[in-house]
């Protein structure tokens, strides 16, 4: 009797114990189960954020470099055009102004050569053709000089018109001035107070100075030109006509020289 009872006892026990394992086994599986259930929608999440993100930087991210490419290539292609508008700009200049050069020197030349012909009516002639080339180039030296310091520099504008040679009339250091003086040279010489070829000197010295300046300024222009300096703005520091006004003491108001260089301080102050 106990045998069968202790039988029976190990049998419950031992149903007992496979439907418990059984459970576990279950709900390990079941835990399993969530585990990866979780999983998957972690790394769905992930994915989805991720993809998001992709499109958000891709498209973000290539605009931006679209925009900067395309920034940088309409810069470059302005810089570019304003180059070359600079560089057809000074050329035909440089033209304009070597053939008032010419024109001024020949006709001065071709008037002090026929001073002393025989026919009264050709010197006239000749001398109205040439006050008619000093009346255009006294009209025209500013606007020479500032364009050979825009297209150039100050130094040759100043080998040009250098305002301090105004003080020096006899030893002028520019061009300008040394047609000057050949100018005065050449009408003293049409009045008899000077011997031709005494002004014939002096105007032979304007030949070679004519040369000089031109070829300089076409080479200094191509200089430029090369080093990708058209664009560059010239200086007042070294303006001879600065130091002249400076010598003579003149009441030229100081805001002329002031150049605004901070577009900030133009900009009225809001309260």
């Amino acid at each position: 009797m106990a045998l069968r009872v202790a039988v029976f006892v190990l049998v419950v026990f031992g149903a007992f114990a496979s439907v418990h394992a059984q459970s576990n086994a279950d709900n390990t599986e079941a835990r399993k189960l969530r585990l990866e259930q979780e999983k998957f929608e972690f790394e769905k999440r992930q994915s989805d954020r991720n993809l998001i993100l992709s499109f958000i930087l891709t498209t973000v991210g290539g605009a931006s470099l679209t925009w900067l490419l395309t920034t940088r290539s309409w810069s470059r292609q302005t810089k570019l055009e304003l180059y070359r508008k600079r560089f057809d700009e000074g050329s035909e200049f440089l033209d304009q102004f070597s053939k008032a050069v010419g024109e001024r020197f020949f006709l001065m030349q071709r008037f002090l050569w026929n001073l002393n012909d025989s026919d009264p009516a050709v010197v006239e002639r000749l001398a109205k053709e040439y006050f008619r080339s000093v009346k255009s180039w006294n009209a025209s030296y500013w606007l020479f000089r500032n364009k050979i310091r825009l297209f150039v520099d100050d130094s040759q504008a100043n080998a040009f018109l250098d305002y301090q040679d105004d003080l020096r009339l006899e030893q002028p250091q520019s061009l300008h001035y040394l047609f000057v003086k050949a100018h005065r040279y050449v009408l003293k010489a049409r009045e008899g107070a000077l011997p031709t070829h005494e002004a014939q000197t002096v105007v032979d010295s304007l030949n070679w100075a004519c040369s000089t300046f031109l070829e300089n300024l076409t080479t200094s222009f191509l200089n430029k030109a090369t080093s990708l300096q058209l664009l560059k703005t010239p200086s007042t520091e070294t303006s001879s006509l600065k130091n002249a006004i400076g010598e003579r003491n003149l009441p030229i108001p100081p805001r002329l020289w002031k150049v605004e260089t901070d577009s900030a301080e133009k900009k009225p102050h809001l309260h």
